[in-house]
């Protein structure tokens, strides 16, 4: 089962958040870093996929503090355009929104990242 939730960081921002939960036994968490694209229909189905393996996997939008409901595709404007929100958002802003997301996950047992994109250099 998978849908939108909202995560509070330490500083009060809540942000949204792609949850995908295992319909089986859990094998741990999981965070899931976005590409530059946002958490597209693409990082929603590859945090899907880890759930059919047992993964609880979080895909925090990271780019919500400067524009919300980022899902762009994979043109060279698109590419432009994630570069620019990269760049809206400070890095300490990332990492707390982060730092969010494995404090939901981490008392259900262990956590670990993955990411694609920006969201590679992030885990």
């Amino acid at each position: 089962m998978a849908t939108w939730t909202t995560l509070t960081a330490a500083d009060g921002y809540a942000l949204a958040t792609w949850r995908a939960v295992p319909r089986g036994p859990r094998r741990g968490g999981l965070l899931v870093l976005q590409e530059i694209f946002g958490v597209n229909d693409h990082m929603r189905a590859v945090a899907d996929g880890f759930a059919v393996e047992g993964w609880e996997a979080l895909a925090p939008a990271l780019f919500d503090r400067a524009r919300r409901d980022v899902q762009m595709g994979y043109e060279a404007a698109d590419v432009a355009e994630g570069r620019d929100l990269r760049a809206a958002v400070p890095l300490e802003k990332v990492v707390a929104d982060m730092e969010a997301a494995i404090a939901d996950l981490a008392p259900r047992g262990p956590v670990a990242a993955v990411g694609y994109c920006w969201g590679g250099s992030l885990a």
